[in-house]
């Protein structure tokens, strides 16, 4: 079990859902480390969470990022060839990577965890259950 951070259960909830959905495959905190897509921007929050506010949303990056689970990539100013602004990514911390269970499968808590069903994130948030 993860103690060095001490996340909510709402905020476990929130990052298995940010560590499952990387858009590079990993299933597992060392799959990001050794390949890191563990950013999403605020288009990839609220398709996860269509539930929440952006200002809910923001709220759980706040705490996250003040906790040194996530940090802000602000690209604001910067531009795409296409001359589109940049969106602001978060992306989750080294130190918290390394703090995981190199074997838990977020992907795994994740599909456990399907429907919001909060009940599970208790048992499901790093827990050698779903380790490989």
């Amino acid at each position: 079990m993860n103690n060095k951070y001490d996340l909510t259960e709402n905020e476990q909830f929130f990052m298995i859902k940010f560590l499952a959905n990387n858009g590079c495959g990993a299933e597992n905190a060392d799959d990001l480390l050794g390949d890191n897509y563990s950013c999403q921007s605020m288009d990839d929050f609220n398709d996860l969470f269509g539930d929440l506010t952006d200002q809910q949303i923001g709220g759980y990056l706040s705490s996250l990022e003040q906790k040194g689970v996530i940090w802000a990539d602000n690209r604001e100013g910067e531009m795409c060839m296409a001359g589109d602004s940049l969106p602001n990514l978060w992306w989750a911390t080294e130190s918290y990577l390394e703090s995981l269970n190199p074997n838990w499968s977020f992907t795994d808590a994740d599909f456990a965890v399907r429907g919001n069903k909060l009940h599970l994130v208790k048992e499901s948030y790093n827990d050698l259950y779903f380790s490989k």
